[in-house]
């Protein structure tokens, strides 16, 4: 088949969007698939690169006309100028899709995220008489409610319009279909899934102490500053322990400024982010990989932790209860309970065995259900069955 997969951000850019985006694209062509990836551009220009991979990857601006009040005056202002060159932009970013369109003769077109360049996607579907796949990945459904009347209208109409949409989670479908209804014939849960070879045969990274790990961009919904808490109260009794935070982002400087009021700061490591080839080493060497999420669709990293084996603490929010079956493969938390969340990590350290045990059955998990190979078969059998066999 020949596939077109269109998303609203791609590699270098680092994310669960763009890590899975890489994957399914790199899944398909490793099965002979024709692929052909097109996303945003950074600047104002058209490139084209070829992937490794042996796919073309296209790059190319897309613009809406909205006004962002809520991130800044930087934000405010760049979303001004991006309205203001809309009616000159577009008609030249349209046109230059089509053409990516017509030379790729895609069989289906797969949308990831539903954001600036949706609109752009349905259009040219239409014109061009393409089946459009929807696939949704948590942040385009969130928050849906106090959104601008154009940013609901733009999705509702998206997920209308889509012959078919897919969700990396039974929860995050359950909320597009409160969005959405008219979908519910039409939609399915396509969970992501983790490359295992990229996990595979990885030296643990030596630190001082032992130390607790949780990976994710420092924003309020990943709930760092609950876990600082929770360490906080476990370096009572555990003295000989310390905490990385791989990551950056708005509310780094709030969880570094907690960590001293706390007095726990010389215990704590904000690493920054890490390349991507760091993350396997530094996962394998954790004690207890902790998830502190007060929203998660998914959870990419988690199936990273499985997959080294590693004994995990998360929150019951999202998608993740469909990835760690309480006291199982991990312990399940609720959110924004730092006692709970000391009290599951202090369970783990006291009982290494039980951990171990855990840690083991997450692997097997990871393995039978969530690798890139088998998940991917999913989708060219859906792929097929849209297009009629």
């Amino acid at each position: 088949m020949r596939i077109a997969i269109i998303s609203n951000s791609y590699l270098p850019q680092l994310g669960g969007l763009e890590i899975a985006v890489s994957h399914i694209a790199g899944s398909l062509a490793k099965c002979s698939h024709k692929v052909t990836v097109i996303t945003p551009s950074h600047s104002f220009g058209y490139t084209r690169e070829t992937d490794p991979r042996n796919f073309e990857v296209h790059r190319l601006p897309f613009f809406t006309p909205r006004l962002v009040t809520v991130a800044g005056k930087k934000k405010l202002l760049s979303s001004v100028y991006r309205s203001i060159i809309f009616p000159m932009a577009a008609p030249v970013s349209f046109i230059k899709l089509l053409e990516i369109l017509k030379h790729a003769r895609p069989d289906v077109v797969n949308l990831h995220y539903v954001g600036d360049i949706a609109p752009y996607c349905l259009l040219a579907c239409r014109r061009l008489n393409l089946k459009c796949i929807v696939s949704l990945h948590g942040n385009d459904i969130e928050g849906f409610h106090v959104r601008s009347a154009f940013s609901r209208l733009l999705t509702r109409t998206t997920l209308s319009r889509a012959d078919r949409v897919f969700t990396n989670s039974r929860d995050l479908l359950d909320q597009a279909l409160v969005i959405e209804p008219s979908i519910k014939d039409k939609s399915r849960v396509m969970r992501n899934g983790i490359d295992l070879v990229e996990f595979r045969n990885h030296r643990p990274f030596k630190h001082s102490k032992p130390y607790l790990l949780n990976i994710a961009n420092f924003i309020q919904k990943k709930g760092q500053d609950i876990l600082i808490g929770a360490f906080a109260r476990l370096c009572e009794t555990v003295p000989d322990i310390d905490l990385l935070l791989v990551g950056d982002g708005p509310t780094r400087t709030a969880c570094v400024e907690l960590a001293v009021c706390l007095g726990v700061y010389e215990r704590i490591r904000f690493m920054g982010k890490l390349e991507r080839e760091r993350i396997p080493s530094i996962v394998a060497g954790c004690k207890v990989f902790a998830l502190s999420s007060r929203k998660e669709p998914f959870g990419i990293v988690l199936l990273e932790a499985m997959a080294m084996s590693r004994p995990i603490v998360a929150t019951r929010v999202g998608g993740i209860p469909e990835i760690i079956e309480h006291e199982r493969n991990g312990i399940l938390v609720d959110p924004d309970d730092v006692e709970q969340f000391a009290n599951a990590i202090s369970l783990l350290l006291q009982r290494p065995d039980w951990a171990n045990d855990m840690g083991n059955r997450a692997y097997q998990d990871v393995t039978e259900r969530f690798d890139w190979s088998v998940i991917i078969q999913d989708y060219i059998e859906e792929y097929a069955a849209m297009l009629g066999g």
